[in-house]
């Protein structure tokens, strides 16, 4: 064998070898695999809690929408209904009096 075939035979194997995987690629994949094993459980507690939260806040939100209905739906009673027709009633009669009086004294100065 000459040193050209022999070098053609160690580029060739070096070409075989050169994916093949290594020790150190080997316990990198292992340790990636189990950090990627210890953090699966929090990643899946951490989605169930924001699935409550999501959750949660809706069903807020609807409570709260039907609290405002109800309030918007809630009529003020009879009683609150007379005091304000008087109130206005009597608010009218001041003004009256109060435009009377002012175009008495309006008239009565020379």
């Amino acid at each position: 064998m000459t040193i050209t075939t022999m070098a053609r035979q160690l580029e060739r194997l070096e070409e075989r070898t050169r994916d093949m995987i290594t020790r150190p690629d080997l316990e990198a994949l292992r340790r990636e695999l189990v950090a990627r094993e210890s953090l699966e459980p929090r990643l899946n507690s951490l989605k169930a809690q924001i699935e409550r939260v999501d959750k949660d806040c809706a069903e807020d939100k609807e409570a709260v929408n039907k609290r405002i209905d109800k309030v918007e739906t809630d009529q003020v009673s009879k009683q609150d209904r007379l005091w304000i027709r008087l109130g206005q009633g009597v608010a009218f009669a001041a003004f009256i009096l109060a435009l009377f009086d002012f175009l008495s004294r309006l008239k009565s100065i020379p």
